[in-house]
């Protein structure tokens, strides 16, 4: 039965919304979903306030930390030789090979341009100084820094990470930007698509 189902709306309280979201997590639900309970409350009694039934948000305030830990598995040898023979032959091949060669997460990838990289060393590098970031109207832009002061660095390559490289380079759609990856229709590419198409690969 809804936990909240049997009150009234003005006489819930917070420590009640908050008694919720601790039975979420120990019913094992994640971040994404407590805070999607969390924001769908607040709004709730945001119309509430409105509409003068209840004169206080008792879901407004409440802080969820993301305390879970993600688990990590790196794909084997024969799983990753697996995926880049799926890969071969779509767009996608030169963009998951340089991001699984070089170690850049997929928005330094989609962010990276020409003038990032330079091959005078012996394998060359790349100036990892920028990602992909979404404003506050939701719309994703190259960004001009990275996502962490960490992450601003320059990647030394070896002999295979510089010929997928070159590859993207020499197959690269010329855009105004310089952007290594770009889409036919002009515009650059989302995360989500890319982890999509990683998805369906997979």
């Amino acid at each position: 039965s809804p936990y909240l189902g049997n009150y009234y709306i003005k006489d819930i309280t917070q420590l009640q919304i908050r008694e919720l979201i601790k039975k979420l997590d120990k019913q094992g639900y994640k971040f994404e979903t407590k805070n999607k309970v969390r924001l769908l409350l607040t709004d709730m009694f945001n119309k509430a306030m409105i509409d003068d039934f209840i004169r206080k948000n008792p879901a407004r305030g409440i802080i969820l930390k993301r305390n879970e830990e993600k688990d990590i598995r790196v794909l084997s040898t024969d799983e990753q030789k697996t995926f880049f023979d799926c890969c071969k032959g779509t767009f996608y091949d030169n963009l998951f090979t340089v991001a699984v060669s070089t170690g850049m997460r997929i928005g330094e990838v989609l962010a990276l341009t020409i003038d990032d990289l330079d091959f005078d060393e012996e394998y060359g590098t790349i100036n990892v100084n920028k990602t992909l970031t979404k404003t506050k109207s939701g719309k994703i832009i190259v960004g001009k820094v990275t996502k962490t002061k960490k992450g601003k660095r320059n990647l030394h390559l070896d002999k295979v990470s510089k010929e997928v490289t070159l590859k993207a380079i020499k197959e690269m759609r010329p855009n105004s930007r310089n952007l290594l990856f770009y889409r036919k229709d002009g515009r650059i590419y989302y995360p989500s698509q890319v982890n999509s198409a990683f998805k369906r690969i997979c």
